[in-house]
C-alpha cells in the first residue's frame, strides 16, 4: 500500500486491520448463513404442509429470503470496496465509507421488522386470554416499527453526507436507538413464547404433550435468544468502540440470524407434525381402552368411599348409582384430552385455518 505522508503509518497500518478484517470475517460469515439459509428455503419450499400455508405467510418467506439475498450482494461489495478496490488508498480507507455499508442498517432493520412482526401475530395467534398479551403485541409491533425507522435513518443520513466516517460521530443516539430496539424486542418476544408454552404444558397431563411443549421452548430459546444476544454483542461494540469497524461484522449477519431463526420455526412443524400424527393414530386407537381406563382408575380408588369397590387392577360400578357420573368422567377426559391435542396441533403448525380444522374433531 503507497502510504499517505501525512498519516503515520503505524495509524494507518491499525486502520486497515480493523477494516479490511471486520469486513471479511462479517462477510464470511455471512456467506456461511447465507448456505443455511438456502437449506432451510429447500426444506420449506419442498415441503407439503408449505403449500397449505396463508399467501401472506408464503409471501413473507420469499420476502425475507430475497431481501437477505440482497444483503448478501450488499456485504460482498463492502467486502470487495476495502479490500480490493480502494487498495493502497488511504485516503479513502480513512475518510468513506461505501455505499454498501450505508445499507446494512436499513436491510437489517427491514428484515427485523417482517420477522418480529411475525412472531407479534404467532404471540397473539396462540394467546389463550387476549386481554393478558395484547399489551405485549403492541409493545412488540411498536418496538419492531421503532428499529426500523432508526436504521432507515441511519442510512438516509450517511447517504446524504456520501459515507462520511465523521458523520457517525452525530448519528450515536440513532444507532443505539436501532439497536437497543432490537435486541429488546428479541427479550420480550422470546420471554412471551417461553411464558405461552410452559403454561401450555403445566395444563396437560399427557407426556407426549409435555415433551412436545418442551422441545417447542427449547427451539424458542435457542432462535430467540441468538438474534437477541448478537445484536446485544454488536450494541456493545458500538457503544465500546464506536470509532471503529468492529460493529460492522455483527451488523454483516443480523438479518441473516433473523431470516433463519424465521424460517427454522417454520420448518420445525415438520417434524412436529410427523410426532403429533404419530401420537394421534395411538389415541385414536386406545381411545376407549387404556388412557381412559387409567384415569378412570385414578378417579374411581380416589372415590373408593362410595359404589365402588376394586377387584385386582380392575374396578367394578354400580350402574345404577354410578353410571351417569362414569360417563360424563369419561366423556370429560376424551375432551380435555382432545383439547390439549388441538392446542398442541396449534402450536405445531401455527396455522388458522389449521387448528380450526383439527377443532371439528373435539368432542363437544
Amino acid at each position: 500500500m503507497a502510504f499517505n505522508s501525512t498519516i503515520p503509518p503505524s495509524v494507518l497500518d491499525q486502520k486497515t486491520r480493523e477494516t479490511i478484517g471486520t469486513a471479511l470475517v462479517g462477510n464470511l460469515l455471512n456467506w456461511f448463513l447465507l448456505g443455511s439459509l438456502c437449506v432451510q428455503m429447500y426444506i420449506y419450499l419442498n415441503n407439503k404442509h408449505s403449500q397449505q400455508d396463508p399467501i401472506w405467510l408464503r409471501a413473507l418467506v420469499c420476502s425475507v429470503f430475497v431481501i437477505d439475498l440482497a444483503q448478501t450482494v450488499v456485504g460482498t461489495h463492502y467486502a470487495w470496496y476495502f479490500s480490493v478496490e480502494i487498495w493502497g488508498n488511504s485516503t479513502a480507507l480513512l475518510e468513506a465509507i461505501p455505499w454498501s455499508g450505508w445499507m446494512v442498517p436499513i436491510l437489517d432493520g427491514f428484515i427485523a421488522l417482517l420477522v418480529q412482526s411475525f412472531y407479534a401475530w404467532r404471540v397473539w395467534t396462540l394467546s389463550r386470554s387476549r386481554s393478558l398479551y395484547w399489551a405485549p403485541v403492541v409493545l412488540i409491533i411498536l418496538l419492531a416499527l421503532m428499529q426500523f425507522i432508526a436504521s432507515m435513518v441511519v442510512t438516509i443520513k450517511e447517504f446524504a453526507t456520501n459515507g462520511s466516517r465523521v458523520a457517525i460521530a452525530s448519528e450515536i443516539s440513532i444507532v443505539d436507538v436501532w439497536l437497543i430496539g432490537s435486541f429488546a424486542n428479541d427479550v420480550i418476544i422470546a420471554a412471551c413464547m417461553v411464558t405461552l408454552l410452559y403454561q401450555a404444558r403445566t395444563q396437560t397431563v399427557w407426556v407426549q404433550s409435555q415433551g412436545l411443549y418442551d422441545r417447542l421452548i427449547i427451539n424458542t430459546i435457542e432462535t430467540g435468544l441468538v438474534t437477541a444476544m448478537v445484536a446485544g454483542v454488536d450494541l456493545l461494540l458500538w457503544e465500546r468502540y464506536g470509532g471503529q469497524d468492529f460493529f460492522f461484522a455483527p451488523a454483516l449477519i443480523l438479518g441473516k440470524l433473523y431470516s433463519n431463526s424465521f424460517l427454522s420455526t417454520l420448518n420445525g412443524r415438520i417434524f412436529r407434525r410427523q410426532q403429533l400424527t404419530s401420537r394421534s393414530d395411538n389415541l385414536s386407537g386406545t381411545s376407549n381402552g387404556l388412557q381412559i381406563q387409567i384415569v378412570q382408575d385414578r378417579e374411581t380408588r380416589i372415590e373408593e368411599g362410595g359404589a365402588h369397590r376394586t377387584w385386582g387392577d380392575q374396578d367394578t360400578a354400580n350402574p345404577s348409582e354410578d353410571g351417569p357420573v362414569e360417563g360424563w368422567k369419561q366423556k370429560l377426559s376424551v375432551a380435555v384430552d382432545k383439547d390439549q391435542d388441538e392446542q398442541t396441533y396449534r402450536l405445531s403448525t401455527l396455522s388458522e385455518r389449521d387448528s380450526d380444522e383439527a377443532g371439528k374433531h373435539t368432542i363437544a
